[in-house]
């Protein structure tokens, strides 16, 4: 049975005013990253182009000196589904970089498959970037709350030094499109897109403007980011607000 008429309207109208508050946190997380993207560009100018005259280096030049700093993923056979237990430390994939979710848990290895495999682990600060398929590129940082593990045969795993490039001016000058279409165009075309290999990556030339500079874009994406978690979990709230609304709506409660 439907309410009368009147009823109706003044639900959709409760329900109307909610979905616009959800479409106007939407738009402020949209309005971040084009933000932060705006305060790359103005401070450093195109990565390829080099407008500003930045010296540059290779990545061999700017990765830590500990062992492994560069490690692309192991061999498929290494990690065969038999091997994986319900937990225990994490096997990191695709999706941990190309939705930044370190929350994620699909697959682990027991303790000494692991200790076997310590040259694939992550920590905290490392940098993980995909190495196949359409999002070829698509990195994400690993976070200091990350489970421990290590990174299956379609990821490659970064270990920067700090002191030379900062971990977010790095991500900044990777994502850029015109970076991403100087060092993989060529393979985004083909069938199967895949990472280039370690030596060819090791040739990539990143800007290396002076590390003050890179500090304090890095102050500027860490505030900006606290903000669109923020407006990230308010957008949930009113997600769940929405969803209680109808369901009382259908009841008659509302």
């Amino acid at each position: 049975p439907l309410p009368p008429l009147p009823e109706q309207h003044r639900i959709v109208a409760i329900l109307d005013k909610a979905d616009e508050i959800r479409l106007k946190r939407q738009e402020v997380i949209k309005l971040t990253d084009e933000y932060l993207w705006s305060v790359f560009m103005d401070m450093f100018g195109d990565p390829v182009v080099n407008p500003k005259g930045w010296d540059t280096k290779n990545i061999g030049d700017l990765v830590s000196n500990e062992k492994y700093a560069i490690k692309r993923g192991p061999f498929g056979g290494d990690l065969k589904k038999e091997i994986f237990t319900k937990e225990g430390y994490l096997v990191y994939e695709q999706h941990h970089a190309l939705n930044n979710d370190f929350t994620f848990g699909r697959y682990f290895i027991e303790k000494e498959k692991y200790e076997q495999m310590r040259p694939f682990r992550i920590k905290e600060g490392d940098i993980i970037i995909s190495c196949s398929g359409v999002y070829l590129g698509k990195l994400a940082i690993v976070p200091k709350d990350h489970k421990e593990g290590i990174i299956n045969q379609a990821l490659l795993k970064l270990s920067l030094d700090e002191k030379k490039i900062n971990n977010h001016l790095f991500y900044y000058i990777f994502s850029n499109e015109n970076f991403k279409r100087k060092y993989f165009g060529n393979k985004i075309g083909s069938g199967i897109p895949n990472f280039p290999s370690i030596s060819e990556f090791k040739e990539f030339e990143f800007i290396h403007p002076p590390v003050s500079l890179q500090n304090k874009f890095s102050e500027i994406v860490d505030k900006t980011k606290k903000l669109k978690n923020n407006h990230a979990d308010s957008k949930e709230n009113v997600d769940y607000l929405i969803s209680s609304l109808t369901q009382r709506a259908f009841r008659g409660e509302l």
